[in-house]
């Protein structure tokens, strides 16, 4: 993987993740939960990256813009979001006046592969490799066939290299993306991150659409203390508003980046997205 580097400079001092808001696969799958399969039948064979926000999606975008221009900042030194249509629609609809959005294919939802792996199949092949290989490690193991959680971070790694030396970046993007984003600036192993996901994902107000993660490196308490490496997280979605407090977490590995070299878990991180 050919990464560039710009001189001696740390990643953003802030980032902010938001995923997207409802989008028609978003509310197929909870109508699904419900046994409703109308509208999953609608979109099959639909292409991702072209599925629209519904009407309540796009109401909610408005109100989220409200909730960042409020809680987080009035404004950021630069805007990226994932290329598909359900993202573009809730960064505009957002309504951050003079953002200057610039679009990042590597900000796109996991590729997941079409190697789906059913409970009462996972004894049969092709299924069983798949699965045992990701029981053995969820990070490095393709899902379905598509991509690995650490292909994805490599990603995420890519945007942090583009915005070297930046104050603030709002990202928008998707679920599983912003899922390997988290569990590589926290530096999850893969036993941490089966931890973490599992519990996390019990939540009913985890990384719902719309949902807000923010990192920092400067201490919210003493703007003149900042770290190398991402120390602060807070969280919440706005409109199923929590307590949205900064807590501090053992800080990541993303080191402030020197000239050509990549520290031991970001080199790991590339070998095994390689790999895969």
């Amino acid at each position: 993987m050919s990464i560039l580097y710009h001189g001696d400079l740390p990643p953003p001092k802030r980032i902010t993740l938001m995923r997207h808001e409802q989008s028609v696969a978003n509310l197929a799958s909870l109508l699904a939960k419900q046994g409703d399969l109308s509208w999953s039948r609608a979109i099959v064979g639909f292409p991702d990256e072209q599925i629209p926000l519904t009407k309540t999606g796009e109401h909610r975008c408005s109100y989220d813009g409200e909730f960042v221009r409020r809680w987080i900042a009035q404004s950021f030194d630069a805007y990226c979001v994932s290329p598909a249509e359900r993202s573009l629609q809730t960064a505009f609809g957002l309504g951050f006046t003079g953002a200057a959005w610039d679009v990042r294919e590597e900000l796109v939802e996991r590729r997941m592969g079409h190697l789906i792996v059913p409970r009462h199949l996972r004894d049969n092949q092709p299924y069983r490799d798949f699965y045992e290989a990701y029981m053995r490690d969820p990070l490095s193991a393709p899902e379905g066939g598509g991509e690995s959680i650490a292909k994805v971070q490599s990603r995420f790694l890519e945007i942090l290299l583009h915005y070297q030396g930046y104050g603030s970046v709002f990202c928008l993007t998707h679920a599983n993306t912003m899922v390997a984003a988290m569990s590589f600036i926290e530096n999850w192993d893969s036993q941490q991150f089966t931890v973490h996901f599992q519990n996390r994902s019990q939540s009913p107000t985890w990384l719902d659409n719309g949902h807000i993660v923010q990192y920092s490196r400067v201490n919210p308490l003493d703007p003149s203390d900042v770290r190398p490496t991402y120390c602060w997280v807070r969280s919440t979605c706005p409109w199923k508003p929590t307590i949205f407090t900064w807590k501090n977490f053992t800080c990541s590995t993303v080191p402030t980046i020197r000239g050509n070299c990549l520290d031991h878990a970001q080199s790991k991180i590339i070998r095994e997205s390689v790999a895969v």
